[in-house]
């Protein structure tokens, strides 16, 4: 269509007219052409305007009598009224795009927007709710769920395991033209303000080999082996590593030798990714998002140093009964959501077994539980930040739970500093000292 306006010159009009369904078609990249800004902060594609707009926005004048040559006007076709909020209220994701004029990243997105907001976005350091920077501004720190006071939790790569929590770490190699990817997570206990405690996921590491970053596109599997099992040995209690069934043998092998050499106890396996398997992983990272129970750094292994994790997140749709990335649009890939959520599922069911669902909602305060309280942890607050006000206007039963848990984390707290549980000790020990003299896989 467009080469037949060749001829017609500098009086060509085309017009796209579209509700912004999703970001991976020719209608958005057309968008984006048209809002191309240069280094010298105007418009690269000056022929180009693009005009976004809520359904009631093209109304916004059709009462004006002036407008219509003085003639009484009739009844404005669109207004966002009490239908329309409700409307919203009931789908917000879907109303967003077909009333809202805001774009989608994919159709049928397997997570809504929010969820993924709130894994990267700071937490508090007693009930582990996360809120944009902004709620924390407006309210000098204090967390409004809770009440707690102090700054709080950013979400950092830990780098260091700590001998108070029990780690898991999944890998998904490359097949063909994909990434090597790899995430080391934990578990981590938080209390709710009515004395129950919440498991969260914590993300503790995140790392991925891409062929184009190396001559021939081929992958250096030795290299990437020896930076896997240095990144274990900062994790002496990383009791699981998995691999996916389609990586090769001698990559899981290798692995495992070396980490038994060095005295390591992880145990090194292959697991099968079958129908069931996913679409169960699949449920469970949900519901924990869904929770706000997921918290994750933000890595900077994405295009131009953005988060890879982050962006395949936004980009997730559901295929049927299975979720996957794309097939064409800015993000077809979902290697680091593969390591990710396999590293979580194994978490949640090796501690919650298979009614994982139902335990998350019925916990109780035990300290004994796997998750522990990591006094140095990037997601831990010192104990002055554990000690905040109550909530407003709390009964007396919620007051006194809220007493009791914050007397057993202080004690907790105290024994694990009293035995040396700090950032500064190195846990690896004597055999992996050499660790930080190596650089980057290739």
């Amino acid at each position: 269509m467009l080469h037949g306006l060749d001829q017609t010159k500098g009086h060509a009009l085309v017009i796209f007219t579209t509700s912004p369904s999703a970001k991976t078609g020719v209608a958005y990249e057309r968008f984006s052409h048209a809002c191309e800004i240069g280094p010298d902060g105007k418009a690269v594609n000056r022929d180009m305007l693009a005009v976004q707009l809520r359904a009631w926005d093209l109304y916004r004048d059709g009462i004006d009598p002036s407008a219509l040559r003085g003639q009484a006007p009739p009844a404005t076709p669109v207004v966002y009224d009490e239908i329309l909020k409700a409307e919203e209220r009931r789908d917000p994701a879907r109303f967003r795009v077909e009333s809202g004029g805001q774009w989608a990243e994919v159709q049928d997105a397997f997570l809504l927007p929010w969820m993924v907001d709130g894994i990267f976005q700071p937490c508090c350091a007693m009930c582990g709710r996360s809120m944009p920077e902004q709620v924390w501004v407006e309210g000098a720190g204090a967390c409004p769920v809770c009440g707690t006071e102090g700054s709080p939790l950013q979400p950092t790569r830990a780098q260091w395991g700590t001998l108070n929590h029990r780690y898991v770490g999944h890998g998904d190699p490359a097949e063909s033209a994909d990434s090597f990817t790899f995430c080391i997570a934990h578990l981590q206990e938080f209390a709710d303000p009515d004395g129950s405690v919440s498991l969260h996921v914590m993300t503790d590491e995140l790392l991925a080999w891409d062929p184009a970053d190396y001559p021939d596109h081929r992958l250096p599997l030795r290299a990437i082996e020896e930076e896997i099992v240095e990144t274990a040995m900062r994790y002496r209690t990383l009791g699981s590593i998995s691999f996916d069934q389609f990586g090769s043998a001698s990559t899981v092998d290798g692995i495992g030798a070396e980490l038994a050499r060095r005295g390591h106890p992880a145990r090194v396996h292959k697991i099968h990714h079958g129908a069931a398997n996913n679409r169960g992983r699949a449920e469970i990272y949900y519901e924990l998002a869904s929770l706000n129970r997921i918290h994750s750094f933000r890595d900077a292994l994405g295009p131009g140093g953005v988060s890879r994790y982050e962006l395949e997140l936004r980009f997730l749709q559901r295929v049927g009964d299975r979720v996957e990335a794309p097939s064409y649009g800015p993000v077809v890939h979902d290697d680091m959501w593969d390591a990710a959520s396999t590293a979580l599922a194994t978490l949640v069911l090796s501690e919650l077994g298979a009614s994982w669902r139902e335990k998350l909602k019925g916990l109780r305060p035990e300290f004994g539980m796997q998750g522990g309280i990591n006094s140095a942890s990037p997601f831990s607050a010192p104990p002055s930040r554990l000690r905040g006000t109550a909530p407003s206007n709390p009964g007396p039963e919620i007051s006194e739970q809220r007493a009791r848990l914050l007397q057993h984390r202080d004690a907790a707290l105290a024994r694990h500093n009293q035995y040396g549980n700090r950032t500064w000790r190195n846990p690896i020990g004597p055999q992996g000292l050499d660790w930080h003299k190596r650089g980057p896989a290739g």
